[in-house]
């Protein structure tokens, strides 16, 4: 019994060592996904387009590649803060 209070004691105080995105946080990757997102599309503008280039595909391709580079750039979600 004092096992389960003492790992369940422990396992609160990790969870509550995590934090969640702020709002500024998201709003900053929200304005960073939107600036990469341009700029792909103004090149994918650029370029020489062939045939079979469908729109919504360059679209869904500049979306996707904003998406997972701004989250590359941003620290993960759940990351600890302070000293260790």
């Amino acid at each position: 019994m004092n096992r389960a209070l003492v790992l369940m004691a422990l396992c609160v105080g990790l969870v509550g060592c995590y934090d969640e995105p702020s709002l500024q946080e998201l709003h900053a990757r929200q304005t960073e996904r939107r600036a990469l997102f341009v700029q792909c599309m103004q090149l994918a503008a650029q370029s020489s387009r062939q045939e079979d280039d469908d729109v919504a595909d360059i679209v869904d391709s500049c979306d996707n590649a904003a998406y997972y580079q701004s989250r590359q750039s941003a620290p993960p979600t759940g990351e600890r803060r302070g000293k260790r």
